[in-house]
């Protein structure tokens, strides 16, 4: 919906943007997000454990959140430890489950 806006109207969302991250207040709607129930396949239908909770949030916080992400990822990205894996480009939990094992293995080695 955003990407078909005019350039009218993608640059009246940038100053909305822009004053919003200048004066620090959202609005009021962002802060609240519609729980929307999926049904998981090949549960009993009766029973609430069948159902999964999704929020649904309003698609241009999500537009200001990636913006956010995007300006401050090259400033916190160099000054992360190593060790840090999560929610970060390329990295997993699979690499500090494997650093993880081979410390206790290099420890078993060592005595």
């Amino acid at each position: 919906m955003i990407t078909h806006l005019g350039q009218h109207a993608i640059d009246k969302l940038a100053a909305a943007m822009t004053n919003i991250l200048d004066k620090g207040a959202y609005p009021q709607v962002w802060k609240h997000a519609r729980v929307v129930a999926i049904f998981k396949p090949e549960k009993p239908a009766n029973e609430a454990h069948s159902y999964r909770p999704i929020s649904l949030l309003c698609c241009l916080y999500k537009l200001l959140k990636k913006i956010i992400l995007i300006r401050l990822t090259p400033y916190v990205e160099p000054n992360m430890p190593v060790q840090q894996a999560g929610f970060r480009p390329q990295r997993g939990s699979t690499e500090q489950i494997l650093a993880f094992t081979s410390g206790i293995q290099a420890g078993f080695e060592n005595n």
